[in-house]
């Protein structure tokens, strides 16, 4: 790929927003689920998952994405770097294996997801993977379209 053809927000970066985001504020809800749900001790678990999952990102002592270039401000010519992106890769799958426990945390204390839950995770996955189904690069073009 040649870097005028690199976009990073739709092709990479967003994913690096949703892992920054996701491992550094949810804390203080889960914290409140938890004072609302004492019975519900695996929150703690989960909140200890998700800001391993920040870390990843961003505080592992030079060896999150961030210090990796593999953070917000990631180049074409660094995903190129067979070196720095298998380290890359590495802490994405790194990041990925925690997010699976969060599921398996939530799937074995809540039980298992109801018909609905299942059909609109599963009308997301063919969303994902369907070609003709229009993808939009911000919210401002989303909504435009809506409007229309």
């Amino acid at each position: 790929m040649k870097k005028k053809e690199f976009n990073p927000w739709p092709m990479y970066t967003n994913f690096v927003c949703v892992l920054a985001t996701n491992g550094s504020c949810c804390h203080g809800f889960l914290e409140r689920a938890s004072q609302l749900n004492p019975d519900m001790k695996f929150l703690e678990e989960i909140s200890e998952l998700y800001r391993r999952t920040a870390n990843i990102w961003n505080n592992d002592d030079g060896k999150d994405l961030e210090a990796l270039g593999g953070g917000f401000n990631v180049t074409v010519r660094v995903l190129q770097n067979q070196k720095k992106r298998a380290k890359i890769a590495e802490k994405l799958r790194e990041a990925a294996a925690c997010i699976d426990q969060v599921a398996a945390i939530l799937g074995e204390k809540l039980g298992a997801p109801n018909a609905e839950t299942i059909a609109a995770l599963q009308e997301a996955k063919n969303i994902l993977h369907d070609p003709t189904v229009k993808r939009y690069s911000d919210v401002e073009e989303a909504l435009m379209e809506l409007e229309e």
